[in-house]
């Protein structure tokens, strides 16, 4: 039925097999890592941050009060 027809990679599978830290992306939202924003969230690597959201808005807000 199906012969011959191929499939575009799925980047999203593709990724879960690439391991790498979290990310924050701009939406406040934590990707599982880079690949993740990138391809299945449609986010540009210069627009996420390393970490997970959560441990970056205490450093913000830390910061913040330390000034």
């Amino acid at each position: 039925m199906n012969e011959g027809v191929t499939r575009d990679k799925d980047w999203c599978l593709e990724c879960d097999r690439i391991r790498g830290p979290p990310v924050c992306g701009p939406n406040w939202k934590t990707y599982r890592s880079a690949c993740h924003a990138y391809h299945c969230a449609g986010l540009q690597i210069d627009d996420v941050k390393q970490g997970k959201c959560e441990s970056l808005v205490s450093v913000f807000f830390f910061c913040s009060f330390m000034q």
